[in-house]
């Protein structure tokens, strides 16, 4: 137990570490001092400290992020922090509801949380008014009340807050909660800017910039957005984006060049180096794909003033949260449980998310987008809920570590190419109730089993019959199924598509037991062994070297 004297040290360094984390009138937000005073507290036996080294941890601010490290760091304190909030000690109140809002040391509750916040602002905790304020506006715990939302920042902000001083001048800017007034405006970002909160100064800097409730001052401007960056350079990048200034530009040369964002195609590396990404209120459009090399991108913020994205738990979604849209590939995460207002999940929203081992799709989830889950190559397991109707082209293409699909009944639609060079896929089931599909010795089919859709490549079988049902062998599906060494195809099957059996690398023998058939698509062979033999009937040995779709090919006559 720390003596009297060294937990009075621990408590000076952990409000120290405070002071840095947001900004005061006497110092500027500085994340790494900030770490070094929770560290200083944590090494002292202060449980304050140690809580926030261990969101720290949890965050990725000032150090690399370690999920396993902050739980480590939270279990050793949990029954300390219940007793002293048990107690009603306000900040022990708000660790135990930020445990619970963050699902750190505890499962996610945000009714609980909000309840913690609740006793503590009510004994004048600022940091629990100020996150009351959220909980009002998204929702989060409680039902959604935006004049809670602006009584809670108002109580926060009239007492010093920082955070809340900004919030409530974001109000007055634009009309929430309260009838819009510039003047109000500024007075609080000028109060958030004055205890050195980098957002209170840039959202000073944008009414000067624009002329906002006072007369534009483009020099005014550019000298708030300068000191702005010294109080918090990685803030104020972002605030730049958003006001839609050439972010670089200005930090390089102290130049203001406005342009506006409508649509994301491309991410430049410096708009997500720290790990985050902001969307602008002007983007109304965001191309798929257009996160997928962005491989240390983690979490996604979105303006309050979009009208078509949102941001939840970092992850991006539509304005009314139906659709995902992209989840972030650095997101270190093993396991996603879909939310339940989920109903689609949009095209490449997971591509080459390669944390990821575990999803679990809402109840509600009706869609899966073309390429959702493209690459996604540690992914061991998803769970598909009762309700999902239609799952799109390429959308687990290349899952190398999924071995086995549990298809449900309500399954109306498979795009081509859905569970395509999955590696180490073995096993296929589809729900008998299915009116579409089914499944048999791990292939999938159409209902009445004449369209072969996939096969499991993964299986160690070095022989496949096509069975007799079957008329038409799918697009690649049985591409990359490196342990075949032998195929029958049956005298039924018409069509062959295009890349049915390509980078079946050990294929050596492939039985035709009918006539050539009416359709053989192209590269059907490429890649595949090279000794490769295509073997047929002798009696129609003629007939199949004579169709200029064999050229090129080894045909040998059977037996």
């Amino acid at each position: 137990m720390p003596t009297a004297r060294v937990d009075e040290a621990g408590e000076e360094l952990y409000r120290l570490a405070k002071e840095y984390s947001a900004g005061s009138a006497k110092l500027v937000r500085d994340k790494h001092k900030a770490l070094e005073a929770f560290l200083g507290a944590h090494r002292k036996g202060n449980i304050k400290g140690t809580f926030g080294l261990a969101l720290a941890y949890f965050e990725g601010n000032g150090l690399a992020r370690d999920r396993d490290k902050a739980e480590e760091l939270v279990a050793s304190i949990v029954r300390a922090v219940e007793e002293r909030a048990g107690d009603g000690e306000t900040d022990y109140l708000v660790i135990l509801g930020d445990m619970y809002s963050f699902g750190i040391g505890k499962s996610t509750d945000y009714e609980r949380a909000f309840s913690l916040y609740c006793l503590a602002a009510e004994k004048g905790n600022l940091e629990a008014q100020c996150n009351l304020g959220y909980a009002y506006l998204a929702g989060q715990g409680v039902e959604a009340d935006i004049s809670m939302t602006v009584h809670w920042w108002l109580r926060s902000a009239e007492a010093g807050y920082p955070h809340a001083c900004h919030d409530l001048g974001e109000c007055y800017m634009n009309g929430t909660g309260v009838e819009r007034d510039p003047a109000r405006a500024i007075f609080w970002f000028q109060k958030a800017s004055e205890l050195n909160y980098s957002h209170g100064t840039t959202g000073l800097a944008y009414c000067y910039l624009f002329g906002v409730g006072v007369e534009r001052d483009v020099e005014r401007a550019k000298e708030l957005y300068r000191l702005a960056l010294e109080q918090d350079h990685g803030r104020t990048h972002r605030d730049l984006l958003a006001a839609n200034i050439d972010a670089d530009l200005f930090v390089n040369e102290g130049e203001i060049s406005v342009t506006v964002v409508r649509s994301i195609t491309e991410v430049p590396e410096a708009e997500y180096r720290s790990g985050r990404y902001f969307v602008r209120a002007t983007v109304e459009e965001v191309a798929p794909g257009a996160f997928t090399s962005c491989s240390t991108l983690f979490k996604f913020l979105v303006d309050g003033q979009n009208s078509r994205f949102c941001s939840i738990g970092g992850v991006l979604y539509s304005a009314d949260s139906k659709e995902l849209i992209r989840y972030p590939n650095g997101k270190e995460d093993p396991e996603f449980i879909c939310p339940s207002f989920v109903e689609r999940i949009g095209s490449k929203a997971f591509q080459n998310a390669r944390h990821l081992l575990r999803v679990e799709l809402s109840e509600r989830l009706l869609e899966i987008g073309d390429g959702a889950f493209d690459d996604c190559k540690n992914l061991v397991r998803v769970g598909f809920n009762n309700a999902l109707t239609a799952v799109g082209p390429w959308a687990f293409h290349g899952c190398d570590s999924l071995a086995e699909l549990h298809l449900p009944a309500s399954l109306g639609s498979i795009g081509e190419y859905a569970f395509g060079s999955c590696e180490a896929l073995s096993k296929i089931e589809v729900d008998p109730a299915n009116m579409m599909y089914s499944a048999s010795e791990d292939c999938l089919f159409d209902r009445e089993r004449r369209h072969l859709l996939q096969y499991a490549i993964g299986r160690k079988d070095r022989r496949l019959e096509i069975p007799p049902t079957v008329e038409v062998i799918g697009f690649r599906c049985c591409s990359d199924a490196y342990h075949l060494e032998e195929v029958v195809i049956n005298e039924r099957v018409v069509e062959v598509r295009d890349k049915a059996f390509y980078f079946a690398t050990g294929l050596e023998r492939v039985y035709f037991r009918g006539p050539p058939v009416a359709k053989l698509g192209r590269q059907v062979f490429d890649q595949t062994h090279s000794d490769l033999r295509i073997i047929v009937p002798a009696a129609l040995l003629q007939e199949y070297q004579r169709d200029d779709r064999f050229s090129g090919l080894n045909v040998c006559p059977e037996g």
